[in-house]
Order: structure tokens, then sequence, then C-alpha cells
């Protein structure tokens, strides 16, 4: 029996999807399998997505028990994540993210994908590690990243790996705004439902037309990737 990592509610045309995996909350098959379902099913609720964590954690990128079964699960698993990415990124209705806490490596690009985040204040870390551990950091991951992190920024977030707490996270883009911890939900689902009661096809149109291009590369790095190529080498070595 598969545990239930990703919880999904539906409230004032929101669908808040929760993941608590009980610890870092890692992206590995299963819990990134619940987020498509989630999704699928919010899509077909015609509701805006509110997406949050467990508190402390938001997101500690993909699974590190999966990477060590070597490259072909772990070529499975990011491909799986880029689906996630694109998938929200070209969500037609609101994407809002409530940063729980920590957002590292994969969890970071995962809030690039959002249309607002809130990130909770506290000694939580936000950014990409990749860097730093010896991994270079390219392809899908750093596209969406390039698009969406203040261009002041993105040399010390990716070349340098550069990792911004909370407040600084705004300044470079990473999050929109902060709230306390014990108020962030709540917060992030005000925002979700101010965005939800936008109209629908004016919404779901612009948003469409302004990521076309990002979306368009995102893919054919995708399908490169499907054929073998490296576009996750970083995360394959």
């Amino acid at each position: 029996m598969t545990d239930t990592l990703v919880s999904h509610t539906v409230k004032d045309g929101v669908a808040e999807i929760q993941m608590d995996d009980g610890r870092r909350n890692a992206l590995g098959p299963v819990l990134l399998g619940q987020l498509f379902e989630a999704i699928e099913a919010a899509e077909k609720q015609n509701a805006a997505v509110l997406i949050t964590g467990r508190p402390g954690t938001f997101c500690a990128g993909f699974d590190v028990e999966v990477i060590r079964q070597g490259p072909e699960k772990t070529r499975e698993m990011t491909s799986q994540g880029a689906e996630l990415w694109v998938r929200l990124l070209t969500f037609p209705r609101p994407v809002v993210m409530a940063c729980t806490g920590h957002a590292v490596a994969a969890g970071a690009v995962l809030l690039c994908t959002a249309d607002w985040r809130v990130a909770a204040t506290g000694d939580f870390k936000i950014g990409l590690s990749e860097v730093e551990l010896g991994l270079p950091l390219q392809g899908v991951p750093l596209e969406l990243v390039r698009a969406r992190l203040s261009k002041r920024h993105f040399e010390r977030a990716t070349v340098l790996a550069e990792v911004y707490g909370p407040d600084a996270a705004i300044d470079a883009s990473w999050v929109d705004e902060t709230a306390p911890e014990d108020e962030i939900i709540e917060r992030a689902r005000v925002v979700a439902q101010r965005y939800a009661a936008l109209p629908a096809t004016a919404f779901a149109r612009t948003k469409k037309q302004s990521r076309r291009v990002l979306a368009d590369t995102v893919r054919k790095m995708m399908e490169r990737g499907s054929k073998g190529s490296d576009v996750f080498s970083a995360l394959r070595t």
C-alpha cells in the first residue's frame, strides 16, 4: 500500500495541495506522482492551486536515495520532475506556493514555476546548492531559474551557489513576500483566493502567451533528455 504523501482539498475555488512525507519532502517518484494526480484533479475542478509543505520544510529537492540507485532511476525521477515543473509553469489557473521552510535544489526550482510565492520567516534556506556540492547546474532547472530570478542575482544564485534567507529571497525573486511561520498558510490562502477570482479565460490566455517561449524551450530540452542527452547529467553522476 502506497503512503499518502500529498493531501488535496478544495475550498473557495482553491485546491490546497500539501506535501508531507514526514521528513524533508524529497521529490521522489511517489511524491511526484501524487502531486501530478492532485494537480490534474485541480484542473478538472477548475480550481486555482495552492501548494504547501510541512512546518519547517517546503521541499529538499530530488530524493537522494533514488539517485543512489543509479543513472536509470535518476533519469526517470528527474524527467518526472521536469514534467511537473512544466505542468505547473503552464497551468491555466493561478498557482500559489507557501514556502513553509527550507527550499533547496529542485525544491527551489519548484518555486520558479508558481505565479506567486509566500515564504515563512525564520532561519530557513532557499536556493541552489549544486555547485557547492560539486555538481554543475544546467539544462531545464537552469533555464527555469534564469527566467524567474532577478538578473542581479542569477549568477550569485547559480554559479556562486549563494543560498538566501526568506527576506533576501524576495530581492532575488525566489519568493514574492514573507509571512510569519504561524500565519503563512492563511496568508497564502488569501492570495490564492484573490487570484482565483480573476477572469479565468483572460488569465489563462495571458499566462500561456507570456510563458510560451520558456515552455517551448523547456519542452525541447526534455525531448533531448528523453533521447539520452545530458540535460540532467549533473544529477546522474
